[in-house]
């Protein structure tokens, strides 16, 4: 185990992982409204007794528009943007893996292609790259990493260029929703399916609602595609999209459920404690990034409001993982109460 550095996240065991049950939301990266600040190298986690954030690590280096994935105990982020330019220009195909054991980063291997404004999945014992831009302008790639022999291979693409999409895992599928392809006009309604089994893309039913910079996630057994913007036909004027809708991969159907509080684009979001968090964001009507989260409770079918990150970000990722705790963790033990949502 310990000689294999990098097939560790699949070497994990009882006696390797974190003695700790407790899963905690983290925000990572973005980047802020502070002009003077460009991007952020925030790693923070929601403390739920005290409802603030806590910085857990700074970033090996600053990121927006980046993607993160949790496999086997470890946090990954691959790619996104190293400075403001959000064209694809500054796009990065590096992959970093932190270990809250030790609290300690290592870059692994790097992606085959420079990738933002595109998804990263972990199934199994891999991660997926799908789609996203570059400097060579869209993508329709699909590449996987093994950390067993810390390598990235091409796998079946995308059948259409894509970047600005939103994904999620549902029962070892990869799917992907929305985006843009650089042609001129409105974003998408389509969701793709990928079997990693069988190598295969596939469409399912359409979006209610074309949308891109939206996210996705899962619950139970419906998957969730959560705001974004969108651009009108006529002024080519950019909207924000407050709708949510709920994909039901049994019965192949669409319905939508309680729209957003406040509009928001390329928010972080994560399920933690079976309640879909939205992270930050930015509205494109009022030019305006959030610090904002929001929270939806599917029993209700209502949003609410948690604890406001540290700073208005937008380019943020976010992701649940058990992490060491900290001394007066250790301390407080049983002692604070649990978080409520402030409607």
């Amino acid at each position: 185990y310990h000689n294999s550095l990098a097939a560790q996240p699949v070497l994990q065991t009882k006696r390797t992982a974190l003695r700790t049950n407790q899963e905690r939301l983290l925000f990572v990266g973005g980047e802020v409204s502070e002009r003077c600040l460009e991007l952020s190298d925030d790693t923070c986690y929601l403390d739920a007794a005290s409802e603030q954030w806590v910085k857990e690590t700074p970033l090996p280096a600053r990121r927006s528009h980046h993607c993160v994935a949790v496999l086997g105990g470890f946090i990954f982020i691959a790619g996104g943007s190293f400075s403001r330019d959000n064209g694809g220009d500054a796009a990065s195909n590096l992959l970093y893996r932190y270990d809250p054991r030790c609290k300690q980063w290592i870059k692994v291997a790097s992606m085959n292609q420079r990738r933002v404004d595109f998804y990263l999945a972990s199934i199994e014992d891999m991660l997926v790259a799908v789609g996203g831009r570059n400097e060579n302008g869209a993508l329709s790639s699909v590449e996987t990493y093994s950390p067993k022999t810390d390598s990235w291979s091409y796998v079946a693409g995308l059948p259409r260029f894509t970047y600005g999409h939103a994904g999620t895992i549902y029962k070892d599928f990869v799917y992907i929703s929305g985006g843009h392809d650089y042609q001129i006009g409105p974003y998408r309604k389509n969701l793709l399916c990928y079997d990693h089994r069988t190598d295969v893309w596939e469409e399912r039913r359409p979006m209610t609602t074309a949308r891109g910079w939206h996210s996705m996630c899962s619950l139970g057994d419906t998957i969730y595609s959560i705001g974004g913007s969108d651009d009108s036909v006529e002024s080519m004027e950019r909207f924000d999209v407050l709708g949510v809708e709920a994909y039901s991969p049994q019965c192949n159907q669409w319905t939508r459920v309680a729209p957003l509080l406040q509009a928001n684009s390329e928010s972080g979001v994560a399920v933690w404690q079976g309640r879909i968090y939205i992270l930050g964001g930015y509205s494109w009507e009022s030019t305006a990034f959030s610090k904002t989260v929001q929270v939806y409770d599917r029993e209700k079918d209502t949003w609410g409001k948690g604890p406001d990150l540290p700073k208005a970000i937008a380019g943020v990722s976010a992701c649940v993982c058990a992490l060491k705790p900290r001394l007066e963790d250790k301390k407080k033990k049983g002692k604070g109460k649990r978080y409520q949502d402030r409607g």
